[in-house]
């Protein structure tokens, strides 16, 4: 009976720190070009590894305008079928396990990164590295880059959730129901 209730306590756990479902809204009139991570949402000594962030050689792309009002939000129910559901599929993950183990690329469909796997059950949505661009002339603008986080930083400085700059502003946030987590971008 102490092993039943011990594997149910981990498979409890597991599903607790499931990555969940990601939906970048963007409302501006600017393109987002950005990276984004997920990461263990309770670091033990300082670190936040398993990390994981889109690895292809050019940020993601989500055009302005682009939301759930549209229907063209970019939205990620997990690393794996984000690849056949999203508008905006990532072929390729970097997966840290640790400070030493670092950028792994794992396709899409890797074992690891598929729901129910190691790095997939011990992450959560966390972050974003990002710029906005003029849809226009494809130029950056201004001041409208930053670093967000949902849970602050993996390292000693903190990341704020929520971003202002002349041009627009942006925010990230979670919303959990029971052991359903979803993390908002929101991008105005």
């Amino acid at each position: 009976m102490k092993k039943f209730l011990s594997a149910i306590g981990i498979c409890a756990a597991a599903i607790a720190y499931a990555q969940g479902t990601l939906i970048l809204n963007n409302y501006s009139s600017y393109d987002f070009n950005g990276y984004i991570y997920a990461a263990n949402p309770a670091p033990t000594g300082g670190n936040c590894y398993p990390m994981v962030g889109n690895g292809t050689p050019d940020p993601i792309v989500v055009p302005a305008n682009s939301n759930t009002i549209t229907g063209t939000q970019l939205e990620f129910t997990n690393y794996k079928d984000q690849f056949t559901n999203s508008l905006y599929p990532v072929s390729t993950w970097l997966v840290s396990t640790s400070a030493t183990n670092q950028s792994i690329p794992r396709t899409w469909n890797h074992p690891a990164v598929m729901p129910g796997g190691t790095v997939s059950n011990n992450t959560r949505w966390a972050g974003s590295k990002f710029f906005m661009t003029d849809p226009a002339t494809g130029a950056s603008v201004p001041l409208f880059n930053a670093n967000i986080a949902v849970f602050g930083s993996c390292n000693s400085s903190f990341i704020p959730d929520s971003f202002v700059c002349p041009s627009g502003s942006a925010e990230m946030f979670t919303i959990s129901s029971g052991t359903t987590v979803t993390t908002y971008f929101e991008i105005y």
